[in-house]
């Protein structure tokens, strides 16, 4: 039922029909797909199979209004390959929330978080209470009309605020954060001169010193800075000396143009960057790579948030890239800062490298592995409480996120073989799970915080993985087999992984996939070009839309003409098509230097 609703929704978006008759058509949706940010019970008529991830339900359709690879996205989610909240599954941040928010501690605390970032509709926020956030800067959009928003860079800065402090999606409760959202008044999307965004930065930071506001102790900055004179990092500087190093603390992205580097502004010691982890935990084929990348978070090109409002309802979307793994980084360490209000910058970054999964990313220029939001909230909450009868506290507790120890977990380790015994069987009894549904689902939360907590041991990633399967979530198992892969001895490197797993993937996986070559070593490269050679290798137009047509003259640093005519030569016999391939395929082979080599093709 859910897959063909959202595939009227996705072909109602596409087709001529009324504003009110799309709206009609969201209310029947609406009507029976909401669901509360927790686990649910489906049963049909021929089955009574119990479902296990968190968030399984989202009022509303996805919205895929105007946005260029939409309908790609939305098939993943619709073809039930991949769970809508694979992201924020992976980093816990659900539970990660629960725990705060029950904590003594995290009572009657708000977090000053600061989003600087493309136009904004007021009225696409999600669950964040409007007397919680203030708007500043010159492009606000109040999107009165409901299609006013309708543009996917109009709802950038939205999906971004979302999923830091969002009703469903957000690493934060919307109800303990003050929201500033704010708009360089030159930033514009469809401009071919980069915006000065380090001069609207300054004017942003000079509207707290007018007007004597609280600074805030995360800015969220999914967007480069062309801050060619380092003014930026000098005032974040200024703020830090000002408030005695308590913020802000700014939260950047990598940025999405590999294999371009990172902006060396944002290199500096009040800053964070992040960048994209891919839905197989390696680094995702256009984030960004430097060795002051501390952390990555899962969001590839799928991330579910909430974006635009149609019709007085706000419309959950998929967005992705760099932009949108940085917020659920913000939304994380705001989360930790209402039980530790003086979290600093270099603690930050300690919780994160610590607790992050040991993913493809790990240990290189992408940042320490994968974001784990729930094992820094458990690691902190048990350091906050720990001394909390301390003379001292904030020592007590910044020697403690020093110490390694603080980030195992003895009890629940000697709980482990339980715990995995009980989730075994979960394969089976989540087919048949009857009125046990509750009971099954307890346990497979149990499993899933034991996964987070102990995040490389490899025996439960690889029940993780088997259980989505079980699920029909062949590409959500994707993360978890890569952990598995990765943790071999001697391991598999990311590309020969991928390149083993080729005639398991689904069409949309090698789409993906074809992102990823940018970063493949030449043993690699040519490895791939020898497979996509072999006469029964299946090829989907999509991975040449995201590889040859997509990446153009960056396919492959180790790109030769030799190699490249063994690709074009393959490209040629494609037979599977689409409109948007054969629309793609003409307009790549009418470039001079492609159809010298085109011709050059046997027939």
């Amino acid at each position: 039922m859910k897959k063909i609703l959202f595939l009227c929704a996705l072909v109602a978006s596409q087709s001529a029909l009324s504003k009110n008759d799309l709206l009609n058509l969201f209310d029947q949706v609406e009507k029976v797909s909401t669901g509360n940010f927790a686990p649910a019970c489906t049963s049909t008529n021929d089955s009574n199979t119990c479902s296990l991830m968190a968030h399984p339900e989202i009022p509303g359709p996805i919205d895929l209004l105007g946005r260029p690879n939409g309908v790609k996205a939305a098939d993943n989610f619709m073809n039930g390959d991949l769970d809508l909240f694979w992201a924020q599954n992976i980093t816990g941040a659900d539970l990660a929330r629960d725990l705060v928010d029950n904590m003594e501690e995290s009572q009657n605390k708000k977090v000053s978080v600061a989003v600087i970032d493309s136009s904004f509709g007021k009225t696409a926020f999600d669950g964040i209470p409007e007397a919680n956030f203030n708007i500043e800067g010159s492009n606000f959009k109040t999107c009165s009309n409901e299609f006013e928003c309708e543009s996917p860079m109009a709802s950038h800065g939205n999906s971004v605020a979302n999923l830091v402090a969002g009703n469903k999606v957000g690493g934060v409760s919307p109800s303990k954060v003050i929201l500033t959202v704010n708009t360089p008044g030159s930033q514009t999307f469809d401009s071919n001169t980069p915006p000065n965004v380090a001069e609207e930065y300054l004017k942003f930071f000079g509207n707290y010193e007018k007007s004597q506001t609280p600074i805030p102790k995360f800015i969220n900055s999914s967007q480069d800075w062309n801050d060619t004179n380092g003014i930026i990092p000098k005032k974040l500087g200024e703020m830090n000396a000002q408030t005695r190093g308590q913020g802000p603390i700014m939260v950047t992205i990598s940025h999405n143009s590999y294999p371009q580097p990172v902006e060396p502004a944002k290199k500096n010691p009040h800053s964070i960057i992040v960048g994209n982890a891919s839905i197989w935990g390696t680094s995702a084929g256009s984030s960004q790579e430097d060795d002051d990348v501390v952390i990555s978070a899962p969001s590839d090109e799928w991330v579910l948030t909430a974006g635009r409002n149609i019709g007085g309802k706000v419309i959950y979307t998929s967005h992705g890239g760099t932009s949108n793994a940085a917020p659920q980084v913000t939304g994380a360490l705001a989360n930790l800062s209402l039980i530790k209000p003086d979290l600093t910058r270099d603690q930050s970054v300690r919780l994160l490298k610590m607790s992050a999964y040991p993913s493809y990313v790990s240990g290189g220029k992408n940042g320490a592995g994968v974001l784990n939001s729930y094992k820094m909230a458990r690691v902190l909450s048990k350091i906050v409480k720990e001394c909390k009868s301390s003379s001292n506290k904030s020592k007590c507790e910044n020697d403690l996120i020093a110490n390694d120890s603080s980030f195992d977990f003895p009890d629940e380790r000697a709980k482990r073989n339980k715990i995995l015994d009980d989730a075994k069987s979960l394969i089976q009894e989540i087919k048949n799970a009857g009125d046990q549904c509750e009971i099954v689902q307890a346990r497979f939360k149990a499993l899933r915080e034991l996964s987070l907590l102990f995040p490389d041991d490899l025996e439960i990633a690889k029940l993780m993985a088997d259980i989505y399967k079980a699920q029909g979530l062949k590409t959500s198992a994707r993360f978890y087999e890569g952990l598995v892969a990765n943790g071999k001895k001697p391991p598999l490197s990311a590309a020969n992984w991928l390149l083993s797993e080729w005639d398991h993937m689904t069409d949309l996986e090698k789409g993906n996939f074809g992102m990823a070559i940018r970063k493949f070593n030449e043993n690699e490269f040519s490895a791939l070009i020898d497979k996509l050679e072999k006469p029964d290798t299946k090829i989907p137009p999509y991975f040449w839309q995201n590889s040859l047509f997509k990446l153009q003259a960056v396919v492959n640093p180790h790109m030769t003409e030799e190699k490249h005519l063994r690709l074009i030569c393959v490209l040629k016999k494609q037979t599977v098509t689409t409109p948007s391939f054969i629309k793609d395929y003409n307009q790549y082979i009418r470039r001079s230097e492609i159809k010298v080599l085109h011709d050059r093709c046997p027939n």
